[in-house]
């Protein structure tokens, strides 16, 4: 059959009117399987939603999101936060990707200021939705660039409310661009005919530019058996009301959606029909993901520890509730499903009021409530949170909680309470003085020893500072502050108490968790009052016994006195008799003078030595100090004791002199000691 020029383009006409329509229809029934799929999703997972109209988003120069506001979740079904880090383009259909990329690549490298391509998106559900995306060039105030924009829903557009002048143009040329198989056929006895496409159909199925529409199947190079199963489809789309779709999987492996409707023509005329043909290869691989990522959700949820529950706004009910309600409060889901209200029932008496008036707040997000449940194990703690669900105008249509488990939480800090109970009891009576203090130096707690050693009750010193006020000196105040910072460390402090009296303590700092510090001190005052009266008597017995030596000494040093000073008196005798005489030989008087001389400078050895021993040399300085002289000392001090006593005292020295470091008094004094220690033990 021939048709003219006119009919063509009547054809044509009403192919892209049906086509419209079909479009139209398709989108509503996505809209529809999109409004269902999402309820779905809904009842299964916890999503908070705000009401806002477009997407807007940030991204950095190498086309991923760094921000995207909740309109992402609205219109995609994806969360904000977990879509953070993903390519821009990573959602989209394949063949929209390529080209946004292309565009994308000249916008980052500055050949344009932006870009407003229209793209086609895949939602959480595998659908499609088309958006108008606007990205431009932004600086930060630091200088470094990013990308800024917002995706414009417009699915709508193509909605059969879409019937403005701007709408239609809109429609005309996505048919025009788009790279779906949009065309019009036709079915003879034997073979199909296409007899329209969009540019995107005609680059696909004409060889060159020379050939054009209408074009039947063979004269296209259909294998038979591709030509049956097209008609074969057809049929069905006949049987099934003039409107059908169907999957199907080409030799290359990619899948294919396929949109029939029959156009409505006269009784006995030819069928026709339009067709859209879209490439849902990506779609039912994140089908697949998604079945998968939401059944291991469903596993986890009824594996999970605490209790997931879901409630509808409308209806009061409970839509869902996992396992872990009945190993928590003991009764049936069936039963919560059937009736909200059963949930309170084993809620502890005095905590159910408080539970029931804190339900309201449930609703804005604000609910967590902790309270004891009942149950036929035994009763168990419960923290209870919900979180309101929005729907796309921002009212309320559902609620989310979790109610978890913290009995052994609880349990553990009663225990701790005890615990840290038992531990302030102890050390409140400690025998040493405890004070804490945080990182800032303020008193948290002071022990009675504390108390009882300064003076200052808990009440006057805890919240306060240390007050460097205590120590005695500008030079003690800055000890103590040295000294609370070298944690670890031992030192002795004198302090006032709070009625000014002086005490001397030994201190210690330990470190404890988040800066704070603890010091242990212990009173020494009495023990150093004990040490300086001790040292004391020990003195005075010190003192004692070398005047007890010197006594026993005396009688000898006595005789060591006497006999020279018997050979001086003799001398003196001697030379006074010569002169009386009329003189004496100057030789004589001489070894005279000299004896004289000799048993003088013995007196003042044993003098010396007497005064050496009898003196304190303890606070003598250290100096050089020779061995022969200080052996000497001594035994001018003990030796007429020896000798008189028939004890015979053996001196062997080294030939050269010894010269050490000593007060020598000490060191004389000590080698007396010795010698009359030996001289009572060889008496004796």
């Amino acid at each position: 059959r021939e048709f003219t020029a006119s009919q063509i383009e009547a054809v044509e006409a009403i192919s892209r009117q049906v086509i419209t329509q079909l479009d139209l229809s398709a989108a509503n029934r996505k809209l529809a399987l999109s409004q269902e799929r999402l309820s779905e999703e809904r009842e299964r997972f916890k999503t908070i939603v705000e009401d806002l109209n477009e997407v807007v988003f940030r991204a950095d120069t190498n086309g991923r999101w760094t921000y995207l506001n909740p309109a992402w979740a609205n219109h995609l079904g994806f969360d904000p936060q977990a879509s953070l880090g993903e390519a821009i383009a990573a959602r989209m259909l394949g063949a929209d990707r390529l080209s946004f990329e292309a565009k994308l690549r000249s916008l980052v490298e500055g050949q344009v200021a932006s870009i407003r391509p229209q793209v086609r998106f895949i939602t959480s559900l595998g659908e499609e939705k088309i958006f108008e995306i606007f990205v431009k060039n932004c600086q930060a105030p630091d200088g470094s660039p990013f990308l800024a924009g917002t995706l414009t829903d417009l699915t709508q557009l193509f909605s059969v409310h879409a019937k403005s002048i701007e709408q239609e143009h809109y429609i005309n040329s996505f048919y025009a661009s788009t790279e779906f198989f949009m065309g019009v056929v036709e079915l003879n006895a034997t073979d199909i005919i296409m007899l329209s496409g969009n540019p995107a159909l005609q680059k696909m199925m004409l060889a060159d530019s020379s050939q054009k529409f209408p074009m039947s199947g063979t004269a296209l190079g259909m294998p038979r058996e591709v030509i049956d199963f097209w008609r074969a489809k057809y049929s069905e789309c006949i049987s099934a009301g003039g409107r059908s779709s169907f999957d199907y999987q080409e030799t290359s492996g990619r899948w294919f959606r396929v949109y029939l409707a029959q156009v409505e023509s006269a009784p006995g005329e030819i069928p026709r029909f339009s067709y859209i043909v879209t490439d849902v290869t990506e779609e039912l691989e994140r089908l697949r993901t998604l079945n998968t990522q939401r059944n291991l959700l469903e596993t986890i949820s009824e594996h999970a520890g605490d209790v997931i529950w879901m409630a509808d706004i409308a209806t009061g009910d409970i839509i869902f509730v996992n396992k872990a309600y009945e190993r928590i409060w003991g009764s049936s889901r069936a039963e919560l499903l059937r009736d909200r209200s059963t949930f309170l029932q084993p809620i502890h008496e005095a905590d159910r009021a408080r539970v029931m008036e804190a339900m309201p707040n449930q609703r804005t997000g604000k609910y967590e409530e902790v309270y004891r449940v009942q149950s036929p194990s035994g009763e168990r703690w419960v923290r209870d949170r919900a979180f309101p669900v929005k729907n796309a105008a921002g009212e309320v249509v559902q609620l989310v909680g979790i109610a978890s488990d913290i009995t052994e939480v609880r349990h553990q800090e009663e225990a701790l309470r005890l615990q840290k109970q038992d531990l302030e009891l102890v050390i409140s009576h400690l025998p040493v003085a405890i004070c804490v203090y945080d990182a800032a130096g303020v008193r948290e707690f002071v022990n009675e020893e504390w108390s009882r050693c300064l003076g200052w009750s808990a009440a006057e010193v805890i919240g306060k500072k240390v007050e460097p006020a205590l120590f005695l000196t500008e030079e003690g105040h800055q000890a103590a502050r040295e000294f609370r910072e070298n944690v670890g460390s031992t030192r002795e402090f004198t302090v006032f108490t709070k009625d000014k009296k002086q005490k001397v303590l030994l201190v210690s700092v330990v470190p404890l968790p988040q800066g704070k510090k603890m010091t242990v001190f212990r009173d020494l005052t009495h023990e150093r009052s004990q040490e300086k009266i001790i040292e004391a008597q020990q003195e005075t017995m010190i003192e004692s016994a070398r005047l007890s030596s010197l006594g026993e000494m005396a009688a000898g040093i006595a005789h060591e006195i006497n006999n020279p000073l018997a050979i001086i008196q003799g001398s003196a005798d001697l030379v006074q008799s010569a002169i009386e005489r009329g003189g004496m030989e100057p030789e004589k008087l001489a070894r005279s003078m000299e004896r004289i001389s000799t048993t003088v400078n013995r007196i003042a050895k044993i003098i010396t030595g007497l005064k050496s021993f009898a003196r304190d040399g303890s606070r003598d300085p250290f100096v050089p100090a020779s061995l022969k002289s200080v052996v000497g000392e001594a035994l001018e001090l003990c030796q007429s004791r020896y000798r008189h006593n028939g004890v015979e005292l053996t001196l062997d020295l080294p030939e050269e002199d010894v010269v050490v470091a000593a007060r020598p008094v000490q060191l004389a004094q000590l080698l007396v000691n010795f010698l009359n220690n030996a001289f009572d033990a060889v008496e004796g």
